[in-house]
């Protein structure tokens, strides 16, 4: 099974709290979160995949775009969430 989230940063959040192992036009999977952060608080693990921030595409993105758009907020998140993880 295939889950997707949509999760949204609002302008309380300063820092979201997760590492990426690659920057777009790559696939843009999450290679660390930080605990007690936003993303912590959300249930995000490593090997999340971000699919799309506010509605654009990561993977037609160029990389300044990307790291650009991580300071907005609000920020508007896509996952698909990594089906290999145990989730309890």
């Amino acid at each position: 099974t295939i889950t997707v989230r949509e999760l949204t940063a609002g302008p309380e959040v300063s820092k979201v709290g997760f590492g990426v192992a690659s920057l777009p036009p790559q696939l843009v999977v999450l290679k660390k979160v930080t605990m007690k952060s936003w993303a912590a608080e959300q249930q995000l693990t490593a090997g999340d995949v971000l699919l799309e921030l506010n509605g654009l595409q990561t993977s037609e993105m160029s990389k300044a775009q990307f790291l650009s758009l991580m300071e907005t907020r609000p920020l508007c998140f896509k996952f698909v969430i990594n089906p290999l993880k145990n989730r309890q």
